[in-house]
């Protein structure tokens, strides 16, 4: 499939091994260039998604799965403690990438407990233990979900000002290239756009 001019950027980002966050409307084509990623670099790959539905649309995993990570808000002995499918996982120099897909659903405890266990996986300090993250999505879509209630809630709170991943210190640390998808892609109906 042909990419339009943003799209092209974006993937171009993705090739140059920096850190991408490529966003937009519903129907701007983020998921084109998910796919593209998928087929010409599938085995460095790993594809994540914070809920099952989203991970089976790109054929990949949930975060939780592929971390072993915690239902709950990661404790600090959790987040200290390497857990056997991220040694699996990304212990292999093989993987050079992750993708988020429907990032803006993952808590900021939940991106930075990723952090974390990438550090240990790979023995580094560098955001991410140095690989490759590209997170994918629309923060004007669906958030994450938290239990408003309880002790969890409460620790959430005292941490965190919002449920977007955002607003992590590690986000910044990232120093992702945005990329921001303006053409709708999925039809052209000029009334239907407006409305």
């Amino acid at each position: 499939m042909k990419l339009n001019k943003k799209q092209a950027e974006a993937y171009d980002l993705v090739l140059s091994g920096v850190n991408v966050c490529i966003t937009g409307e519903a129907g701007t084509g983020k998921s084109v260039i998910v796919q593209q990623i998928k087929e010409n670099m599938e085995d460095s790959t790993i594809f994540l998604a914070p809920t099952g539905i989203a991970a089976i649309n790109i054929g990949g995993v949930t975060i939780h799965s592929a971390f072993g990570a915690p239902m709950g808000l990661p404790t600090i002995a959790e987040m200290k403690t390497i857990t056997k499918r991220s040694t699996l996982l990304f212990g292999s120099k093989k993987i050079k990438r992750i993708v988020i897909d429907e990032a803006y659903m993952t808590r900021p405890d939940l991106f930075e407990y990723m952090d974390s266990q990438l550090k240990m996986a790979r023995s580094s300090r560098a955001p991410f233990g140095g690989i490759q993250v590209i997170v994918v999505g629309d923060p004007l879509q669906l958030k994450a979900v938290l239990n408003s209630k309880g002790k969890e809630a409460k620790l959430f709170w005292e941490r965190y000002e919002s449920l977007l991943p955002f607003t992590s210190p590690m986000w910044d640390k990232c120093e992702f290239n945005t990329v921001l998808l303006t053409q709708p892609m999925r039809q052209g109906n000029e009334g239907f756009l407006k409305a």
